[in-house]
């Protein structure tokens, strides 16, 4: 029996492992070739939260990351070998997370929180494995085109239609880029 290939999910900022995404992963993703994982991880420290991510990559030999918003800075980050998959990067957390207003029930960015994604800001683009793909939505309302040149210089990037919420339009392509159907 052929293993299942193990997907990586990081939530954004304020997300969780029960998140919408992960559902529409499992969803889109014939669970006889695919593992979907996300794991609650400590949001308020980027370096733990690498090292978080990093220990569980390595110990569950995930072979795909996909990160959404804030999750995408840390796949982009993360010194693993594992492809990765990027929607809607929020490339600058010091300059994005500054800018969350309260919302109810959502935490807002703490000025330690949000120093410590500054020294990251640097090494997004230091570790991209083979396969790596962004995805950009049409109608992201919260980043918009911002980060689409940058992301472009260093990955081939799409667009998917929705907004800054990935939607279950979206889906069929990032499987697609899941299972190496699309370069």
């Amino acid at each position: 029996m052929e293993a299942k290939k193990k997907v990586l999910y990081v939530y954004g900022y304020g997300g969780s492992p029960m998140s919408s995404t992960v559902g529409k992963l499992k969803q889109f993703l014939p669970c006889d070739k695919y593992e979907v994982m996300c794991f609650d991880y400590p949001q308020r420290d980027c370096a733990a939260a690498l090292a978080f991510l990093e220990e569980k990559i390595k110990e569950h030999n995930i072979e795909v990351v996909m990160g959404s918003s804030l999750g995408a800075f840390l796949a982009l980050c993360l010194n693993v070998d594992s492809k990765k998959i990027i929607v809607n990067p929020c490339l600058v957390p010091t300059v994005e997370l500054a800018k969350l207003k309260p919302l109810p029930g959502k935490p807002v960015p703490t000025p330690e929180l949000i120093a410590s994604y500054g020294p990251f800001e640097s090494r997004v683009f230091d570790h991209l494995p083979a396969g790596s793909h962004c995805f950009m939505a049409e109608h992201d309302e919260l980043l918009g085109n911002t980060y689409r040149p940058c992301m472009e210089a260093h990955l081939p990037t799409s667009t998917i239609p929705g907004t800054h919420r990935l939607s279950s339009d979206a889906m069929p392509l990032i499987v697609k880029c899941i299972a190496g159907d699309l370069q």
